[in-house]
């Protein structure tokens, strides 16, 4: 026994212990982190995509593509690895919704596309007026 009454040799082993428990923590920190970065990767690249499909059905809407506007949409779609959830023409605006499953959890965007609404259209400039012709006063020669 030592002086104090503890035993020699009862606390071997704590500084493993610990070095283990340490090492866990900051294995499953590192594999929260990195999972969590890669969603917010994937859930950007499924926001592009909603926005690529839209666009496509709108340009097929407006005719600057031959075909049909919900199917181009998910033709985009497939081609980014998401699927159409919605798909709604009305006019030349076309609203598409896509989602895509990664690590178990459904990921989701929304977009718009078509033309811009009349009320962020520049306004008509107003005709170019011509300052009146000046006459010269009377009784000058020239």
């Amino acid at each position: 026994m030592r002086a104090g009454g503890r035993r020699d040799g009862a606390e071997r082993g704590a500084g493993s212990i610990l070095a283990i428990a340490v090492l866990g923590a900051t294995v499953l920190l590192t594999t929260l982190v990195v999972s969590t970065l890669a969603l917010l990767a994937v859930g950007r690249s499924v926001a592009n995509a909603a926005d690529a499909a839209a666009l496509a059905a709108a340009d097929t809407a407006s005719g600057a593509i031959a075909g049909y506007p919900c199917p181009a949409a998910d033709a985009v779609a497939a081609f980014n690895e998401v699927a159409v959830t919605r798909c709604a023409v009305t006019g030349l605006l076309a609203s598409v919704s896509v989602s895509r499953t990664v690590l178990g959890i459904e990921l989701s965007a929304s977009a718009r596309a078509g033309p811009p609404p009349e009320s962020a259209l520049p306004e008509a400039a107003p005709p170019e007026t011509q300052p009146p012709e000046t006459q010269p006063p009377e009784g000058d020669p020239t």
